[in-house]
């Protein structure tokens, strides 16, 4: 999907992996709730598809090819020629930008994912919040320096596209950290978490530079690996007698009595997502912020620091139930399957996340080349 050099191409790699995670959404086919979200995913799904094959058509209908230099070509050839280009094909961008906004769960788009979330087995959404992201992530960061590249350089409809990328990015962080606060589900506050989130990453994005998009590799990087870290622990932990997974936060409270260790690396988990230093985290809104500041968008720098504090609140609310709040009607837990392999993946990803900061060569080595295998592809 990413490699894809022709939007069919793309399309069907897309359409492959979208219908393998609406079969795992409802992977408990007896579970009312399991087939609901893969239903709703399946739904959701197939109308973001549709908004995607249309963009499609439409831009086959004007330039006559799907394949991404005939149409790069295409563009300059109008450009050159002294003709305006179609509406219909700036259009028909916008619907495939649509398209893949809706996939990457960026709003107003994200209205499913809490449901999807919610809904689905605890496993299944830690393969959800992880491994479609970073393929989706990788095509959204080539269409937009590479899809939409002939835009930016005969300088046509630019700021078109670059307000798109900006207002569903603030509009991201807003929903997505709003929404969170009234969240008292675990994974329904993660889900909203995903969106604020992703929000900052576009946001790198959408000031359509080389530190930009840096940025927001980088930061992208360091919020999946977190992830990793959180919902292992999330799948590790079961309440007793019945061996289910946790999903209220307020059943957090007993944690720290049965295993003060694992609560304390979740809470490491939670506050990089939160940005306090020197947390990996902050490191990857950091990043964000003076990409932003470089590119003289000092407003939307400063409304992304205030909406940083704001989700802080419901990361702290959870910490606050885990080590503050004794309440005596919470289940205790018991920590099966958690095996040594798991015990010690846990613990590199928290290692990494604690002291990142100390060595970070590797790390922006890779986000560098990566950065510009994307522009060079």
């Amino acid at each position: 999907m990413v490699s894809a050099n022709d939007f069919f191409i793309m399309y069907l790699a897309l359409e492959m992996q979208s219908l393998a995670l609406y079969l795992l959404a409802s992977l408990k086919r007896y579970s009312n709730v399991s087939v609901e979200a893969g239903v709703k995913y399946f739904i959701y799904g197939s109308f973001a598809s549709g908004i995607l094959l249309y963009g499609v058509s439409l831009i086959y209908g004007y330039t006559g090819s799907t394949n991404y230099n005939n149409i790069y070509i295409y563009i300059l050839l109008e450009f050159v020629s002294g003709k305006d280009l179609p509406l219909g094909l700036v259009f028909g961008f916008t619907l495939i930008i649509v398209g893949i906004f809706f996939k990457l769960v960026i709003a107003p788009f994200h209205f499913w994912i809490a449901d999807v979330y919610e809904g689905s087995p605890t496993i299944i959404t830690y393969f959800f919040s992880v491994i479609p992201k970073i393929s989706i992530f990788l095509l959204i960061s080539r269409s937009f320096f590479f899809i939409l590249n002939p835009f930016y350089v005969i300088h046509a409809y630019s700021s078109y596209f670059l307000v798109l990328f900006i207002c569903c990015s603030l509009l991201s962080i807003l929903i997505g950290s709003v929404g969170a606060l009234y969240q008292f589900k675990i994974k329904r506050m993660l889900a909203f978490s995903a969106v604020a989130n992703l929000g900052f990453i576009l946001l790198g994005l959408s000031n359509g530079s080389y530190w930009g998009l840096f940025a927001s590799l980088y930061y992208f990087c360091i919020y999946i690996l977190t992830l990793v870290q959180i919902f292992s622990i999330l799948v590790a932990v079961r309440i007793k007698p019945e061996f289910v997974k946790i999903k209220n936060l307020v059943e957090f409270s007993t944690i720290v009595h049965v295993n003060p260790a694992l609560s304390f690396v979740l809470v490491l988990g939670l506050l990089s997502l939160a940005g306090i230093p020197p947390l990996s985290g902050f490191y990857g809104k950091l990043s964000i912020f003076i990409s932003l500041i470089d590119s003289s968008y000092y407003f939307l720098a400063v409304y992304a620091v205030l909406f940083s504090i704001v989700t802080c609140i419901y990361y702290i609310r959870l910490i606050r139930f885990m080590w503050f709040v004794d309440n005596d009607k919470a289940p205790i837990y018991n920590l099966v399957n958690l095996t040594d392999v798991q015990a010690m993946f846990i613990s590199f990803i928290s290692l990494f996340n604690i002291f990142l900061f100390l060595y970070q060569g590797p790390l922006l080595l890779f986000i560098y080349n990566l950065t510009y295998y994307i522009l060079l592809w």
